[in-house]
């Protein structure tokens, strides 16, 4: 008896098949597609299979059968679920064979939503292949370098999470406004470090066209890589602002190796007679001073300068001994800011000690910090053309001791910002251009770092970081 309402309920459902105008067409389509595909009713019954089915299925799956009673409960709550809500879904499964790799299978539900037909399209495949598209796709998704792929008229076909973020295209109307050419000539930037220069030449391939761009004080490096696919370029962002920064240091570097090097080549050299003329002169101090006091003071003065010019070309050349104590940052500050008072009131300036900190120890020579220190309230004096004040704050940070002087002088221009630690830069018409960067060395002697924040017209403001010694 079951056997026979089985056999009429399947002639029900081909008859509701054969009759069906707009399911006889589906038939026709079907049959001709490579894709395999099944059609069933919400029962679950196959009512028809494609001949690619037929080809690639089987062992498994044919008209007749109930796919619900076919699949295992997990598969089947899920076609079930997909069948009530009339929704296209995906879901993989995987078969196992004996003496074979897994059989995964791809469904994918279409619902047809006339006379209670469904469709399920079938991709058969091993776990691997599946798997290596899922990758390739995370790969290109999720690519630490950013990722953009344009037709040949530069619009963008697909682009990555990075490089959505970097040029914020988010949606289709932004891929199609998006002018690729523009933006590169736009933010075009002429590296001029050589080392830099020498690695791309050196690991270029051929056919690699790259430039260099700058979005948000980054640097990017962009390669175009010509038909990654029939007519479609692929261009590629790659973050190098540590390396730029690394390859300048470098550069800086080999600059105070140079200076160095000519200072300890030339220093006793002038130094020899310098102590010469300093001799003679103090001892024509008292006949000179009478007739010529105003000659003498210039001699002095002047002296004094070529001296003070020597000492920091050695301090490049050859750094002094430092000591390495535990102390009290907050009270280098102090003293530092009492030894300039009285050079700050001779310019009408006021130097204030806005905060102490009790507990801001650090490790190092306090006297090579507090020449860094003297250094910056003094370039903080010579900035401010009329009454100004010099602002020192320091206060604890987690594991670090944070020292900022602010001036409210000139203020430099942001495009000499990045060369005050260039040996012989300088803003200042009489500067020798040496005092930043001998501050900026003892500071990286003192595992610190220096950050410069400045606007014309409203100050300067030098920011210290070092290291919390608890």
């Amino acid at each position: 008896m079951r056997l026979s309402k089985r056999i009429d309920q399947q002639e029900s459902d081909q008859s509701l098949l054969n009759n069906g105008n707009e399911l006889s067409i589906a038939k026709t389509i079907l049959h001709h597609m490579k894709e395999s595909a099944i059609l069933f009713n919400q029962k679950g019954n196959i009512l028809f299979v494609n001949s690619s089915t037929k080809h690639e299925f089987a062992d498994y799956w044919a008209q007749g059968q109930n796919l619900f009673q076919l699949m295992d409960t997990k598969s089947t709550a899920w076609l079930r679920n997909s069948v009530n809500q009339l929704k296209e879904s995906d879901y993989h499964l995987n078969i196992q064979r004996d003496g074979k790799e897994d059989l995964l299978i791809k469904f994918s539900f279409v619902p047809l939503q006339f006379q209670n037909v469904n469709m399920l399209i079938l991709e058969k495949g091993t776990a691997f292949d599946f798997a290596e598209q899922e990758a390739l796709a995370n790969i290109f998704d999720k690519a630490v370098h950013g990722l953009l792929v344009v037709n040949k008229q530069h619009k963008i076909v697909k682009v990555n999470r990075f490089a959505e973020k970097l040029f914020r295209i988010y949606t289709q109307q932004d891929k199609d406004a998006f002018d690729l050419q523009s933006m590169l000539e736009k933010h075009h930037h002429s590296i001029s470090t050589k080392r830099f220069k020498q690695q791309q030449d050196m690991y270029r391939p051929n056919g690699l066209s790259t430039r260099v761009i700058t979005l948000n004080d980054n640097f990017y490096e962009v390669s175009r890589v010509e038909h990654i696919y029939q007519q479609y370029d692929l261009y590629v962002m790659r973050d190098i602002t540590g390396i730029i920064s690394i390859l300048n240091q470098v550069d800086r570097n080999d600059t105070l190796k140079v200076v160095g090097q000519l200072a300890a080549g030339i220093a006793h050299e002038i130094r020899n007679p310098m102590t010469s003329l300093k001799g003679f002169i103090q001892l024509l101090e008292a006949a000179l001073k009478t007739e010529h006091s105003m000659y003498f003071n210039v001699i002095t003065s002047e002296l004094q300068r070529i001296e003070s010019i020597m000492t920091e070309f050695l301090m490049l050349a050859k750094p002094k001994d430092s000591k390495n104590v535990r102390f009290n940052l907050s009270h280098v500050l102090q003293e530092s800011a009492e030894l300039m008072k009285p050079q700050a009131v001779m310019h009408d300036i006021e130097i204030n000690m806005l905060s102490c900190c009790e507990n801001a120890f650090v490790k190092g020579d306090p006297h090579r910090l507090k020449q860094v220190v003297i250094n910056l309230i003094k370039n903080g004096i010579e900035a401010i053309e009329e009454k100004g004040f010099i602002e020192i704050h320091i206060e604890e940070d987690q594991d670090q001791v944070i020292v900022m002087v602010r001036d409210n002088g000139c203020g430099i221009p942001e495009e000499k910002l990045s060369k005050l630690n260039e040996p012989f830069y300088t803003t200042k018409e009489h500067g020798t251009g040496l005092g930043l960067p001998v501050s900026f060395k003892i500071i990286e002697e003192h595992s610190g770092y220096v950050d410069v924040r400045s606007k014309e017209g409203e100050g300067t403001e030098f920011r210290l970081t070092f290291p919390l010694d608890v």
